[in-house]
């Protein structure tokens, strides 16, 4: 239990934990938040991982997520193996991409030998290149894609995998999907939605209006006024536009800027690529690649 100023860790583990994390190669750490008491920011657990088994080894309860209070649970771990006279040298650290983490085990080399799976630049901008070509002209993106494949792709073969993959699925000539099913640029150009989230607004309004699973009447009675409500709606659509949130505008009229510059010959295919991908919001890129 360590306790400073207005933050608190307590720290939880066993023997047997240290000296399964001392045998193993991999320590993978993630938090979590619905399991944690409220008067605790998150639940951080280390696990390791041998022959397909994933076992969490320590659990410690945070007040924040600074790259302090993790520094200070992997220092309790290696405090604790030194009592047992238990060595802790893992060749990796797997964990969400969180720079107070990187700090953290970063700054134990004295400590503790870890090599973080991270995204280099190069991983990075492969992966941002891949989903930017959705955004780019349509025109150009069999070329793009074989540069970027060309100058990013990083010696996992899990990377060579996937470039296959997206290759024979959705870039060739010849691909199940053809670019012109998947590529939005035109939807950028003419302000159209690029994706379906209107539509799954919609279906989480159906959930809560009619509920899971109603009967035939209740479903029939519920269906009469939605369409009232969207006769409505429908009404309001010729007199009135719905204001788009700021982020969504931003990003547009970065799309835009970044196509003028790629017209104009100051950007390069594989830059426009790049740039789109990074100014889509989407989820966390795993650190293994």
């Amino acid at each position: 239990d360590l306790r400073e100023s207005d933050t608190r860790l307590l720290v939880f583990g066993s023997k047997w934990g240290i000296e399964y994390l001392s045998e193993v190669d991999t320590w993978h750490m993630d938090g979590t938040f619905k399991t944690r008491p409220l008067s605790f920011r998150q639940l951080y657990i280390i696990h390791g991982y041998r022959n397909g088994y994933m076992i969490p080894t320590v659990y410690a309860l945070t007040s924040d997520k600074s790259g302090k209070t993790y520094e200070q649970i992997l220092k309790t771990i290696i405090e604790q193996a030194n009592k047992y006279n238990i060595v802790v040298e893992p060749k990796r650290a797997v964990s969400d991409f969180e720079q107070a983490i990187f700090n953290a085990t970063g700054g134990l080399t004295s400590y503790l030998k870890v090599s973080h799976s991270t995204c280099t630049e190069s991983s990075i901008n492969w992966s941002r290149g891949a989903i930017g070509l959705a955004l780019i002209p349509l025109n150009i993106v069999i070329e793009t894609w074989a540069n970027i494949m060309s100058e990013y792709t990083s010696d996992d073969s899990a990377a060579t995998t996937f470039n296959d993959y997206l290759t024979d699925t959705c870039v060739d000539d010849d691909a199940i999907f053809q670019s012109f099913i998947w590529n939005i640029h035109d939807l950028i150009i003419t302000g159209q939605p690029r994706t379906n989230n209107h539509v799954e607004d919609f279906h989480n309004r159906l959930k809560q209006h009619f509920g899971v699973h109603p009967y035939i009447y209740e479903f029939i009675e519920a269906l009469k006024e939605e369409n009232e409500y969207n006769h409505t709606r429908y009404t309001e659509s010729f007199m009135q536009t719905v204001k788009r949130k700021k982020v969504h505008n931003n990003c547009d009229n970065k799309f835009k800027e970044y196509f003028k510059r790629y017209e104009n010959g100051t950007l390069s295919g594989t830059d426009l690529a790049i740039k789109c991908g990074k100014c889509v919001n989407t989820a966390k890129l795993p650190l293994s690649l």
